[in-house]
This record gives C-alpha cells, structure tokens and sequence, in this order.
C-alpha cells in the first residue's frame, strides 16, 4: 500500500465479493491510515490501483 511514493504498509489477501459485487482486500498499514475513508494506492499486477479504507466487517449479515 502506498501514501503517495511511500510504501507503508502490505495487502495480505483479496478476492471478489461476490455479496458486495466488488473487489476487497486486506492488509496491515500503520494506524493513522486505517480510519475509515482514507483513500490510499495498491500495485496489483504492475498498476497503481485506489483503494479505500473500510470499516470491518464489509457487509452486515441479513437475519431471515
């Protein structure tokens, strides 16, 4: 993950939800870029991609 030309920190692990109908991702950044919103960069596969801070959990379960 970067802030700009700074790495600061590293993706663990994403997939397309398929609930959300979007891509996610996981990872660890240092605390003050993991409020909700902040608006950072990932290289995936050779391209700087913008990626968005969420709060955990993605989605909320629907209860029948």
């Amino acid at each position: 993950m970067r802030d700009g030309e700074r790495s600061i920190g590293r993706v663990t692990s994403g997939s397309f939800s398929p609930s959300l109908g979007a891509n996610i991702a996981l990872g660890y950044v240092p605390a003050t870029y993991a409020e909700p919103g902040t608006d950072l960069t990932i290289l995936f596969r050779e391209t700087h991609v913008p990626v968005r801070a969420a709060p955990l959990p993605f989605y909320k379960r629907r209860t029948a």
